[in-house]
């Protein structure tokens, strides 16, 4: 029962932050919608956001990382690991550019 308030809730706050997104395209919300979308295991999904985000946003190391996770749950071990070598370039003290 607890596991499926929480899917509600999880869903919910999808449903909250691609509207939000949708109304203000250029927002950094994209990074909180995709990180819900990870929780819910939607990885393909949230990929999608921090791609059209990285668009707007070039450079953003957090996205960067949080796109090559999202790549390596999608089993795209190859473009996960040019994301965060090209995170690690850009910001070489990220230490979770490192780890992941």
């Amino acid at each position: 029962m607890a596991q499926d308030q929480h899917a509600a809730e999880s869903a919910m706050e999808i449903d909250r932050l691609a509207i939000q997104l949708a109304k203000d395209p250029q927002s950094k919300v994209f990074m909180p919608l995709a990180e819900e979308y990870g929780k819910a295991g939607m990885w393909q999904e949230a990929a999608g956001v921090l791609e059209d985000g990285l668009k707007l946003y070039p450079g953003f190391i957090t996205a960067m990382v949080a796109l090559g996770r999202a790549y390596d749950h999608m089993g795209q071990a190859t473009k996960a690991k040019a994301i965060l070598e090209e995170s690690i370039k850009l910001s070489p003290e990220n230490l979770r550019a490192h780890r992941t």
